[in-house]
């Protein structure tokens, strides 16, 4: 009878487990090269990738606007891709703040060690600072990038006039 209860406890609790991972975002550690060609895929989606890590108190506190961004426009092929760049935090650590925030969106983390060879590659005008933006369309040859935090209202005007 024991063994039956716990079988069946094991049973349920591998249930569960198996109903909460279906349903969390799976984060994917890429190189630059993946995310380069994910910048670069030519369609009519906009896609708007910001550059963040935890650490980065903007970052963190802009996020929810990208999160409602991304809801609200994707019936109009807006796509949010949160790309994590901070080689100090690992990828457990990202995959941990992406299920306690419930973040929907995309989210990568960029495996790359030397932000002195990758930065200039992504934009030539970034300095380097966080939070990092690009908007991008291939098909109306629009490409705008900004290296400061966003409001909605501002996020919103950008994608209006996109």
């Amino acid at each position: 009878m024991k063994k039956l209860f716990f079988a069946s406890l094991f049973n349920f609790m591998l249930y569960l487990n198996c109903g909460l991972i279906s349903h969390a975002q799976i984060v994917k550690e890429i190189k630059l090269p993946e995310l380069q060609k994910m910048i670069n895929t030519a369609d009519d989606t906009t896609r708007i990738f910001n550059f963040w890590f935890i650490g980065c108190k903007p970052c963190v506190k802009e996020m929810p606007y990208f999160e409602e961004v991304n809801q609200k426009y994707k019936d109009k092929k807006v796509k949010v891709i949160f790309v994590h760049c901070s080689e100090l935090e690992d990828l457990d650590k990202v995959a941990y703040f992406v299920e306690k925030k419930k973040i929907k969106a995309q989210v990568v983390k960029l495996s790359e060690n030397n932000p002195n060879y990758w930065i200039p590659r992504i934009d030539k005008s970034w300095q380097g600072s966080t939070p990092a933006t690009i908007f991008i369309n291939h098909q109306k040859k629009k490409r705008l990038f900004f290296e400061k935090p966003f409001t909605l209202a501002e996020l919103e005007q950008i994608i209006n006039n996109f």
